[in-house]
């Protein structure tokens, strides 16, 4: 079994048989390095399951980029608003580098045809908010350097694939801060 299948079960707690559920409804596709897969400003309900590569979401404040997550393998990709609400997305999701991942564009119509399948999509809305939720405030309630030290415990993939720019922007200093983090704990 892929590896990533192994990471989303694992993330979001779901079994087997409901990730074949999901997969079998998916369609693979692929991106290109810094593709755009969401629009700031466009309806986008899709939603992805990263098979391979790093993607990101940001947003534009006085024309500065602001990293607000990361998606890594296993990880759920999409704009809540475009997905739940069907509005226009308020951040950008691009893909760092090259990668691939499992589109499903009309997951509201399956949540809605059996109680099976309503069961699990709530259940991964439930285990994505509790994830996110507890990525924020583990990374807001400590300093600077412990934030990088935390993010580098849970996702040490992303320190070597992201740009150093967009890692400190995602932890909320200047890439001069990190740096003399980073040189600080000799990394």
């Amino acid at each position: 079994m892929e590896q990533f299948v192994q990471r989303f079960i694992q993330k979001y707690n779901i079994t087997q048989q409901e990730a074949d559920m999901l997969l079998a409804e998916s369609v693979p596709v692929e991106f290109s390095r810094s593709e755009k897969i969401v629009n700031e400003g466009e309806i986008n309900s899709d939603l992805y399951i990263v098979s391979h590569g790093v993607w990101r979401a940001y947003r534009l404040k006085d024309g500065i980029e602001m990293s607000m997550w990361f998606a890594i393998e296993g990880s759920l990709a999409f704009s809540v608003t475009g997905y739940a609400g069907e509005q226009a997305s308020k951040l950008f999701i691009e893909s760092l580098n090259r990668s691939q991942a499992h589109r499903i564009s009309r997951l509201c119509e399956l949540f809605s045809q059996s109680q099976e399948w309503a069961d699990l999509g709530r259940r991964l809305i439930e285990q994505h908010a509790m994830y996110a939720e507890t990525e924020w405030n583990d990374l807001w309630a400590v300093s600077a350097k412990e934030r990088y030290l935390c993010l580098l415990k849970k996702m040490p993939e992303l320190i070597q694939q992201i740009p150093l720019k967009h890692l400190a922007s995602y932890l909320s200093m200047t890439p001069q801060s990190l740096s003399r983090i980073r040189a600080s704990l000799g990394r």
